[in-house]
């Protein structure tokens, strides 16, 4: 297919799902905040003199000891939230393949503990092979950033620092295309994961990536064409529209690759079964 046929086909899979994929993010991004914010309010309780939420808030301004409970937050949300991404990734997968997505999906990775912890093993593999491109790129913005402000403020209001104010805005944007281009052999990974989310770890981050060893491009040309949708988001545009058509456009080309990949364990043959196998276990679960 191609990437005009998949996004609209998305587009009608997120028009008939679009209550469902709603509930399902909104539920997911507040279970998010939830924890952020909880842990923001603990540390202004405990810690004296808390700057006020501000943005941008200066680095130097914030407490040593904030970063300890940011730490503590993340960890508490990679633990607890990181089944619920691979159940919210199952719910797009169903929509995607036109089946019925209940709400139960959201928690199918806390239904046993082999589950959850299979869950956390393979977003830890999956970031870390993602931070040792992404951190690099981040501390080589940082040092931009630092430069171009000092040169910016040096040459103020000439056409010098608007030239290094340029070339940063270009160097970032370089760097995005660099990592998406790197990640998007990642993209399958989540979806193989859900279809038997008992097998070894390893095994499916593998097929994950050998899926999408022949498709790189054309998911990396499907991503980057979303770019510009974000950037309006950031003047206001609803994120809960555009967050989940993206999610929905990634599930749907996932899972023609996916189904039209001849690989080792034939997801395509045995990938549905497994998914209907699944979801009837948690829907067992949930009735007991």
């Amino acid at each position: 297919m191609s990437d005009k046929s998949i996004r609209q086909e998305s587009v009608k899979r997120f028009l008939v799902y679009w209550i469902e994929i709603a509930y399902i993010s909104i539920v997911f991004f507040s279970a998010a905040l939830a924890v952020f914010m909880g842990m923001y309010i603990s540390a202004s309780l405990i810690i004296e003199d808390f700057p006020e939420l501000s943005y941008p808030l200066a680095v130097d301004k914030i407490p040593s000891e904030m970063f300890f409970f940011g730490i503590a937050a993340i960890f508490v949300f990679f633990v607890a939230g990181t089944p619920m991404y691979y159940g919210m990734k199952w719910c797009y997968y169903q929509a995607a393949m036109g089946k019925t997505v209940p709400v139960s999906c959201l928690f199918s990775c806390y239904t046993s503990a082999a589950r959850w912890i299979n869950s956390l093993k393979l977003k830890l593999i999956t970031d870390f092979n993602k931070l040792l491109v992404g951190a690099p790129m981040i501390c080589l913005t940082a040092a931009e950033y630092y430069l171009g402000k000092k040169l910016a403020e040096h040459y103020e209001g000439s056409m010098i620092g608007m030239l290094f104010g340029g070339l940063f805005i270009l160097m970032v944007f370089s760097m995005l295309l660099v990592y998406i281009l790197y990640s998007v052999k990642f993209s399958a990974v989540p979806y193989i994961f859900i279809s038997d989310p008992d097998r070894p770890v390893t095994e499916t981050y593998r097929t994950g990536i050998s899926v999408t060893a022949d498709h790189k491009f054309r998911l990396f040309k499907l991503k980057c064409s979303f770019i510009p949708l974000f950037v309006v988001c950031l003047a206001g545009f609803p994120i809960f529209i555009v967050y989940p058509y993206y999610t929905m456009t990634i599930a749907v080309a996932c899972e023609k690759i996916i189904n039209g990949k001849d690989y080792e364990n034939d997801i395509s043959v045995e990938g549905n079964d497994l998914i209907e196998d699944t979801y009837k276990e948690t829907a067992d679960a949930g009735r007991v």
